[in-house]
């Protein structure tokens, strides 16, 4: 009889044994498909973090690349790869383009409210030190010409005088760096043309045709040296 009742249950038992294999085969196939690669792979923030990391704006050497983070930097002015100011001509044409009346742009707080919005905080503190200096020269410089009463033609020795006083003017003011990287060129030509009119003075000056056009841009070297820097109008204060 106890046989006979084990053999009733060798069947049930096997058809046990059998589903919990089937259901661990599936178990495992389900695990493999999905569980495996959630395990593997970091979430998505965990993979965006180096890339946000590699694509922020490297140090730039010069602010003339059209916008980044959203901030407008069109302007020319040069920076360092420590975002430090170079005083260079360019940043002399951005001055020029707020304080000598060119343009719509006009006056020393437009110009100090540009360079805040465009540069770096300590490149804009320097600049903004520099541009109150080269402000302050400008008009300094109109009132030193004044003094001169130059005629239409001004004598040599005075020109050669005025020459020396506007140089220790800028240097004074704007430091002798600033004042060789402005204005060096414009005081050689001006240099070179006091010489070829001394030369003129003393009939030692070449004279042929091909000088014409020489001589005609040394006569304009000349007459630049005693114009006024700033217009004789009333700043606009108006931010671009």
């Amino acid at each position: 009889m106890a046989y006979a009742a084990d053999n009733k249950r060798w069947p049930v038992m096997l058809s046990a044994a059998a589903g919990g294999i089937l259901g661990a085969t599936a178990l495992f196939w389900g695990r493999s498909s999905g569980d495996e690669p959630t395990a593997v792979s970091p979430p998505p923030q965990a993979m965006a973090a180096p890339v946000a990391a590699d694509s922020a704006p490297p140090r730039r050497t010069s602010m003339a690349d059209g916008r980044a983070n959203g901030v407008d930097q069109s302007s020319e002015i040069a920076l360092t790869d420590n975002q430090e100011l170079i005083a260079d001509s360019a940043l002399r044409k951005v001055m020029d383009s707020y304080l000598l009346g060119a343009g719509d742009r006009g006056g020393l707080q437009a110009l100090l409210d540009y360079l805040n919005r465009h540069l770096p905080a300590n490149a804009a503190r320097e600049a903004g030190r520099l541009a109150t200096s080269y402000h302050a020269y400008l008009s300094a410089h109109d009132e030193l010409l004044a003094a001169q009463n130059f005629g239409a033609m001004p004598d040599l020795h005075r020109l050669i005088g005025w020459q020396r006083q506007r140089q220790q003017l800028r240097d004074r003011m704007l430091g002798e760096k600033v004042s060789q990287e402005w204005f060096g060129t414009e005081e050689a030509y001006l240099t070179q043309a006091l010489e070829e009119l001394d030369q003129r003075r003393d009939g030692t000056a070449r004279v042929d045709e091909d000088q014409a056009k020489h001589d005609q841009h040394m006569r304009q070297v000349l007459q630049d040296a005693v114009v006024p820097l700033r217009p004789k109008t009333t700043e606009t204060r108006r931010a671009d």
